[in-house]
């Protein structure tokens, strides 16, 4: 990620030497005005500005390591780009343009401003609510992820045929149960984490009549998990 920002970090850097090549390059008088009014250096000043909130906005895109955030920047990484675009055609006719009166100019740059400064809110607000979404997934998935690796432990700590037999039908269970949890199973999902600790001890100390009632149990709970999941969804 540091070297892709780096990279960009270059090309961003040639296209802003480029256009203060094309700025203080050319003529600062046209028709016999002087072309470095206010409405030039503030025309300057913003497009200069949403060339760094552009670069800012790629590098919070790059920095991230999780793959999700930067699938979810990339709606920021295009409105930043847009509205450096909008910037660069608004201000840069301001500023060619020495025959306008300050006044439109200004105003025209401020339109562009705010239509700009929406979008990127509107595009922050959008990252920031599917990260919520995505951690709040997380969270709620996390208890069956939890139980399928603590099935999948047990499994491969079975002794004899039959001990392992039972250990693979709950790991599969489990495995392929309902992966979203609600706060009104709390009390149920509770119940199976206790039958299933007293499953894995049986298992543990090669009890196979206890493990097989203990087996029982800790299936029909997990079929009542199921059941609700499907009803509560």
């Amino acid at each position: 990620m540091k070297k892709s920002f780096l990279i960009y970090t270059i090309g961003w850097g040639a296209v802003l030497a480029l256009f203060n090549i094309f700025v203080f390059v050319t003529p600062s008088e046209i028709n016999g005005v002087n072309k470095f009014d206010g409405l030039f250096w503030f025309s300057y000043a913003l497009i200069t500005i949403f060339f760094i909130a552009q670069l800012l906005c790629t590098y919070f895109m790059f920095k991230t390591d999780s793959l999700n955030k930067v699938f979810y920047s990339i709606p920021l990484y295009t409105v930043s780009l847009i509205s450096l675009i909008v910037m660069l055609i608004v201000g840069g006719f301001c500023m060619a343009i020495v025959q306008i009166p300050n006044w439109i100019g200004v105003i025209l740059c401020c339109i562009a401003l705010v239509f700009n400064v929406l979008a990127y809110t509107k595009s922050i607000l959008a990252v920031e609510l599917l990260s919520s979404d995505d951690k709040e997934i997380k969270e709620k998935t996390f208890y069956v992820k939890l139980l399928t690796a603590d099935a999948k432990a047990l499994m491969e700590k079975a002794q004899g045929e039959e001990l392992k037999k039972l250990t693979f039908k709950i790991y599969e269970e489990i495995r392929y149960s309902e992966p979203m949890s609600v706060s009104e199973l709390s009390s149920l999902e509770n119940n199976i984490k206790t039958q299933f600790e007293s499953f894995a001890k049986y298992v543990e100390s090669n009890d196979v009549e206890n493990a097989k009632s203990s087996f029982v149990e800790l299936n029909s709970l997990i079929a009542e998990r199921n059941a609700k999941c499907k009803i509560l969804r």
